[in-house]
């Protein structure tokens, strides 16, 4: 469990995952569910009874307990997480791009959907498999409503308590 501002809540540990058209889980091993916009992403968080994460929750999980920039540590690690590549890699593949919690793939692999929208603005966090060196906690993109991109996943919470 983490805590943001709006209390306590459930997060994902890895990015949601293709297992067929109608079933995305958050599971290791699995290609990364790309290619959805934000609105498809939160229509599969709720059918799974959750919902998507808010940017302070996404954010406040990726710090981990450690509260590090990187979610692996506060200084940049080349290769410690998918920031640098061509492609993105299968959820939790890289054993090295963890925070202390065991939140996996928080910064790199595929960017994630997060429930906030700024304007006509959908937006997601951590950067992608491509975003570079630069990429951290803090790292967002805004992209047009209607977005669906192959380098754009995402990973759901749930709020403590809630059914």
């Amino acid at each position: 469990m983490f805590m943001a501002a709006s209390g306590p809540f459930y997060i994902d540990q890895f990015e949601s995952a293709a297992l067929t058209e109608d079933i995305l889980l958050g599971i290791p091993g699995a290609p990364p569910a790309v290619g959805l916009t934000q609105k498809q992403a939160r229509a599969y968080c709720q059918r799974a009874g959750k919902r998507l994460c808010s940017g302070a929750e996404w954010r406040s999980a990726c710090l981990g307990a450690a509260r590090a920039r990187f979610s692996y540590g506060n200084a940049y690690e080349k290769g410690r997480c998918n920031t640098a590549s061509t492609a993105d890699r299968p959820t939790g593949s890289l054993q090295t791009c963890r925070n202390v919690d065991e939140m996996y793939d928080m910064v790199g692999n595929v960017m994630e959907w997060v429930e906030n929208i700024e304007g006509e603005r959908s937006i997601a966090m951590g950067g992608a498999y491509s975003t570079g060196p630069e990429t951290d906690c803090f790292t967002r993109q805004f992209f047009p409503l209607e977005t669906a991109s192959r380098v754009i996943g995402f990973r759901c919470c749930k709020s403590e308590g809630s059914r």
